[in-house]
């Protein structure tokens, strides 16, 4: 059985805090919202491919776009879903 750490969890949680703006300086964040923007389904591979950047880099981009309110994502499934927000 898992023990809860609730330090453990607080601090991951401080961590997800401070990437997020780091992700919403990067030079290519307007880019990937432009890509997602046009995309008719979104996904992490999409920003991947088009800005030609790694897979850990699209996905933090991903997640800032999803706190910015530009993507919602759902849990199918299949995984997740992404869906632009009209």
């Amino acid at each position: 059985m898992a023990h809860y750490n609730a330090r453990r969890v607080f601090s991951e949680k401080l961590k997800m805090k401070r990437v997020i703006p780091q992700v919403c300086s990067d030079e290519k964040y307007e880019d990937a919202k432009t890509c997602i923007l046009a995309a008719r389904y979104p996904c992490i591979g999409q920003i991947q491919r088009t800005l030609d950047i790694g897979y850990n880099r699209a996905e933090r981009l991903m997640q800032a776009l999803i706190e910015a309110g530009v993507v919602e994502d759902a849990i199918d499934v299949t995984g997740v879903i992404y869906r632009v927000k009209k």
